[in-house]
């Protein structure tokens, strides 16, 4: 049953899109507020795994959004925006509606821009727009770099920050972000549920509060290189630290008895502890358009620090690397067709690319024997995007996946004994209707 909240925002959508004045509601005569906004419904369906939702068999309508937003230019230095969101995604969002992003806006010059708010993170080359559906081919971006479960931690920071465009003739134009501010990271999403997957199941791991410290997010993009339009290069990043308050088995158990007096199993006696996790991401990024055509590609590389006291195991110190990369290019036949493909790669760590390292350990490693690709995903991407009008759009997306990285048990994935169970070799379907205005 569709939650209040959610159908709550649909109607004031609906009512803004159906009446005459979207666009504009004047307030006086030095400034306006401009609405727009978004309603999708998409629907995945998986032949093996679960895929953020129980996308295996029969597939899942569990895969939508709803958003509107209101900006004013209030002077002609300072601008307001907010954008209220609902969203559902599996166990993510729940259809609870948030503020994404609330930003007051000051221009000094185009070379300086101070902001504070709830403000959007740079993130590579499509972070600003993976809320705006009309502005992409694809239903899900390359997940190697815009991993869907993480979209608390990367979508937007409370926070200051400075940005500017900087001309330099000939040579381009060089447009920076500075952020400094802290992110939001829940106890049941998907950064905490890939926490708990990154220690051995045997510890029982729950992550129970988290507390996040300060993010600082840094890009640099240059454009329109020594005179080739379309052409965009980037580098970037953010880092964070996060202390997970977690519960673990600490070694003892406590025998449990059936209603005959027989031992009929053992109950794990748990501690509380605290998960340290230091990350520090940096991305590279190239895009390349001209005329219909677009080609991009990106490179991410998260470098972690974990640190877990535990009884059982002592205190786990882990520090590696994740890596994910990506191509893509997109043509536009038609005003009404467009195809789009990618082919995008993901490890866990880059110094164990087929899972070897991971399953050694006995009790304590990692994964199970036999579910090394779950530290990989390997994913080619065919997309159908078709504009039926200014407003409605559809797309279908077909997935071929190689490995199960990215993620998470908690999506039923595991066995009858509660370990990682995923299938190597895997297909994906997307597919969305999106109505903006």
């Amino acid at each position: 049953m569709m939650n209040r909240k959610l159908a709550t925002l649909m109607v004031l959508l609906l009512g803004m899109a159906l009446s005459g004045n979207v666009g504009a509601i004047e307030l006086s005569q030095t400034g306006k507020v401009d609405i727009h906004g978004f309603i999708t419904q998409g629907y995945l369906m998986s032949d093996e795994n679960n895929f953020l939702a129980d996308t295996e068999g029969n597939g899942t309508f569990q895969y939508n959004e709803a958003g509107v937003n209101f900006a004013s230019d209030v002077s002609e230095r300072l601008r307001l925006g907010v954008q209220f969101i609902a969203r559902d995604l599996g166990k993510a969002g729940n259809k609870e509606v948030t503020i994404d992003w609330a930003v007051a806006d000051y221009s000094v010059a185009d070379w300086l821009n101070v902001r504070a708010g709830k403000c959007k993170i740079s993130h590579g080359l499509y972070n600003y727009e993976r809320d705006v559906d009309m502005l992409r081919t694809f239903v899900f971006l390359p997940q190697s770099v815009y991993t869907e479960g993480w979209r608390d931690s990367v979508n937007a920071l409370n926070s200051v920050g400075a940005y500017g465009y900087v001309p330099m003739g000939f040579a381009g134009n060089l447009t920076y972000h500075l952020d400094l501010g802290n992110s939001g990271i829940k106890v049941d999403g998907g950064e905490v549920r890939q926490l708990e997957d990154t220690m051995p199941k045997a510890l029982g791991l729950e992550v129970t509060e988290v507390d996040t410290g300060t993010t600082f997010g840094s890009q640099l993009a240059w454009d329109t290189i020594f005179g080739i339009d379309g052409l965009r290069v980037a580098a970037g990043g953010f880092n964070f630290e996060m202390d997970a308050t977690s519960d673990i088995y600490d070694g003892t158990g406590v025998p449990l008895y059936d209603s005959y007096g027989n031992q009929s199993g053992t109950f794990k006696n748990k501690e509380s502890q605290v998960f340290n996790m230091k990350l520090l991401s940096t991305t590279g990024s190239l895009e390349y358009a001209r005329g219909n055509f677009i080609f991009a590609a990106e490179y991410m590389n998260n470098n972690y620090e974990m640190k877990l006291p535990t009884t059982v195991a002592g205190t786990i110190h882990k520090k590696f690397d994740a890596i994910g990369y990506y191509a893509s290019m997109a043509y536009r036949f038609t005003d009404w067709l467009e195809l789009g493909t990618y082919y995008s790669e993901y490890y866990r760590d880059k110094d164990d690319k087929d899972g070897k390292k991971a399953v050694q350990g006995g009790a304590m490693a990692l994964l199970p024997a036999g579910q090394e690709h779950a530290m990989w995903l390997k994913d080619l991407c065919l997309t159908a995007r078709f504009d039926i009008t200014p407003n409605w759009i559809f797309k279908m997306e077909g997935h071929m996946m190689d490995g199960a990285a990215l993620m998470y048990t908690s999506d039923n994935n595991t066995n009858a004994a509660g370990a990682a169970d995923y299938e190597k070799d895997w297909f994906l379907f997307a597919g969305k209707v999106s109505y903006s205005f």
